[in-house]
């Protein structure tokens, strides 16, 4: 379940409100008429979602909205209700949004979303609808708090419909309650030695519960929030007795039937209900990850539930008596139930207290504060634990890494640091889809430049079109901003994440040339031209500014009959009508040294067989225990290619390098496998299957591969990559004077 969070940020000018929320309440409104203020997106009402004003049963007064799907379009695509009003008059003041929001059954949830706009364009405060899901049930209210740009231009409110069924909204309110109190960051200090046996042990129950006790209680909790009053709860236990009652205190309401207890003693067991005193439907609920998401898409964690019928329990699920027993150091060991007793009404047992008493974080709690670093490296390293399925390619001690993890998060200076923190988390799992980011560091510039390792140095390869006083194609880089390069290198390596040498080589010099200001840096390159050492202090550019490469056009005749593909820039239309060309081509190379995002496989491939082919299996986890014990697989369909005219005949290549990952990872195995063509460059990324992404407190986010890719020999990808049949290595003189040898060794081929 993701919302198109690009969608709301290129959203179409909507009617701007001057006055502030108007018809907050859908009291009173004649749909005849058309709301006056609030409007679909057109991609909502493209994708057949409705609008109507329902009489009755609402949360406040008479009436209330309901957006639903009619039909018409997609049953997968999102729906989106918006009003937007000038900002100009609430400029630094605290925000309240309020609003009940109901889901119909078969619908997959929906929430509120709040975005500012700025005076220079960009996108202020901004908050997702996934931090206020409600997925079923009755009326609930969700809300919004922030503080309001000092520049905001106007202010965009709506609610989020995913895929098909109805949501209900009703009792807007918008409230200008002031600013917030200072916000004062818990500053940085290190763990004591207990202090780290402490969070070690709440980290692992922490993951336990959250990911695998099926109460109703723990489904609904916000984890960000239990995480962050774990760490001030826990930390400061003096000994095993204490560290147990803080962590029953902290857990109790949200999984009364887990046990505490000294390790080495046994538990008290929690009885099971008498089934002849209970009144109405008694069921069995458990965990199903297939992998690690929401309940829709290709990742998706969803509870089970199964009914009990005149006392016997379902065959399916891990059963009533299923528990999982852990020692989580510091003298504790826990008994977690992974299936646990339920009504109509609720699971069983009921906690103590009603909802979850537990403290919550500052609501600017970011990594510039302490607990809150702690509690998002805990939180990471959990969805790793339990759901990570390549822990044998990179050889990760992992229950080492959280204790590194946990003693430099609460050491950090801030949240740069935490981010090189998390970063180096993330690369103990050796996966080139693994990444850290932090929302407020994302990099917003670049040098002119891009560069490569090529002869064991740090190579430029291209420069930016204005850059004619610079550094120059072939010049080897000898320092940046007055560091050795390699030692530069060698530390960023550390903080990057790549399944294979090259490509982790690779990722870390792309990330070299990233920033997030526009500081000038320092250059000391050695001329190809002439050997000498030259130093160059370059401006910055925007990240999003490009930097042309030499290579021919999408499509090229580059000699009579030989043709030229760029895999990484065409799109299917491209393609179909570059068809009746290469249908009567000589030969034909095909660029894979990137992405192929624009292009489906299935547009092209067909057109050069003979044969019906089948491509990759692709292998979800499928997960019911903690700490990967054990896990099943569920197959997704692999590719099956069959031949469509008009066919290329011609003789085939196709180019590969260390740029080479996942789609295009498959796009080669296909061809090496029935051997269609030559693969010519260097071995490709070895890193394929989608990757699942992972949303943590302070505005960071986590992501890896989150399957298993196994070609049609039973063979991997994962650390490998695919090999080619005619390696060819570029070399700094080709670079200097604008060869592309891979190209032109390609082209020999298939002109031979």
């Amino acid at each position: 379940m993701q919302l198109d969070i690009s969608c709301l940020l290129a959203l179409a000018a909507f009617a701007l409100s001057q006055d502030g929320l108007q018809e907050p309440s859908f009291e009173h409104v004649d749909l005849s008429d058309g709301l006056e203020s609030w409007a679909q997106t057109s991609s909502s009402r493209e994708a057949g979602h409705r609008l109507e004003i329902v009489a009755g049963n609402a949360a406040d007064g008479e009436h209330f909205a309901r957006l639903f799907y009619g039909g018409e379009g997609s049953p997968n695509a999102n729906g989106n209700l918006i009003q937007k009003i000038d900002a100009r008059h609430l400029r630094g003041q605290g925000l309240r949004v309020r609003a009940a929001l109901r889901v119909e059954p078969g619908t997959l949830g929906t929430g509120m979303w709040l975005r500012i706009d700025r005076e220079n364009g960009e996108v202020g405060v901004f908050h997702s609808p996934r931090e206020n899901l409600v997925r079923a049930g009755s009326w609930t209210e969700v809300v919004i708090e922030d503080v309001v740009d000092t520049d905001a231009r106007s202010l965009s409110l709506g609610f989020a419909l995913f895929g098909g069924g109805a949501a209900n909204i009703d009792d807007v309110r918008f409230e200008v309650v002031g600013p917030p109190p200072p916000y004062e960051p818990e500053p940085a200090r290190p763990l004591s030695e207990r202090g780290l046996t402490n969070l070690t042990a709440f980290a692992r129950l922490l993951g336990y519960v959250r990911h695998f006790h099926p109460s109703d209680e723990a489904a609904a909790a916000d984890w960000s929030s239990v995480a962050v009053a774990g760490v001030h709860a826990v930390e400061g236990a003096r000994d095993a007795d204490e560290l147990a009652r803080a962590l029953t205190n902290l857990f109790q309401p949200l999984a009364p039937s887990v046990r505490l207890f000294a390790t080495g003693t046994e538990p008290e067991a929690m009885p099971a209900p008498d089934h002849s005193t209970i009144e109405g439907r008694l069921y069995v609920r458990w965990w199903e990850h297939v992998g690690f998401g929401s309940s829709s898409g290709q990742y998706r964690s969803r509870r089970r539930r199964a009914r009990i019928r005149d006392g016997v329990l379902p065959d399916e699920g891990p059963g009533s008596g299923a528990a999982f027993r852990a020692d989580l150091g510091g003298g504790v060991t826990c008994l977690v139930p992974l299936a646990v007793f339920a009504q109509s009404s609720g699971s069983l047992p009921a906690p103590t207290a009603a909802g979850v008493s537990l403290p919550e974080p500052h609501p600017l709690a970011d990594g510039d504060d302490r607990s809150t670093r702690l509690a998002c490296a805990m939180l990471a390293w959990n969805l790793a634990q339990h759901f990570y399925p390549h822990f044998a390619v990179g050889g990760a001690d992992w229950e080492s890494e959280l204790e590194v993890a946990l003693s430099r998060a609460a050491a950090d200076a801030g949240k740069g640091e935490f981010l090189i923190t998390l970063r180096r988390l993330v690369a103990a799992l050796a996966d080139g889809h693994g990444r850290a980011t932090c929302d407020a560091l994302r990099p917003v510039w670049k040098l002119p430049l891009e560069w490569d390792w090529i002869e064991e140095r740090v190579v430029i390869t291209h420069v930016a079109a204005d850059q004619a006083a610079g550094p120059a194609p072939g010049d080897a880089v000898v320092e940046l901003d007055g560091r050795p390069i390699a030692e530069v290198l060698s530390e960023r390596e550390l903080a990057t994440s790549g399944a294979t040498p090259w490509f982790k080589r690779h990722a870390a010099l792309a990330s070299l040339r990233h920033g997030t200001d526009d500081s000038r840096r320092t250059l000391t390159v050695e001329s190809f031209a002439d050997g000498a050492e030259r130093h160059f202090k370059l401006e910055p550019i925007r990240f999003s500014s490009p930097i042309p490469r030499a290579r021919p056009d999408v499509v090229a005749e580059l000699a009579p009959g030989l043709f030229y593909v760029d895999l990484d820039r065409i799109d299917d239309a491209g393609f179909k009508d570059a068809l009746p060309r290469l249908a009567r081509a000589e030969g034909v190379v095909f660029d894979l040294r990137g992405y192929p995002d624009h292009v489906h496989p299935l547009a092209v491939l067909p057109h050069l067989i003979e044969e019906p082919v089948l491509g990759d299996k692709f292998e979800l986890p499928f997960i019911t225990r903690p700490d990967l014990q054990s896990p099943g697989v569920k197959s997704a369909p692999a590719w099956s290619v069959t031949p469509k005219d008009p066919r290329v005949s011609a003789r085939l290549a196709f180019l590969s390098g260390s740029t080479s990952i996942s789609a295009a990872e498959s796009w080669l195995s296909l061809v090496e496998s029935n051997d269609l063509a030559d693969i010519v460059g260097g071995p490709s990324a070895g890193t394929n299957g989608s990757a699942s992404e992972h949303v943590l407190p302070g505005g960071y986010r986590v992501q890896w591969t989150g399957m298993c890719v196994v070609r049609r020999d039973g063979s991997g990808v994962q650390g490998i990559g695919i090999q080619p049949t005619v390696p060819v290595t570029r070399t700094i003189a080709g670079v200097a004077t604008g060869h592309d040898e891979v190209l032109e060794r390609a082209l020999d081929l298939v002109r031979e």
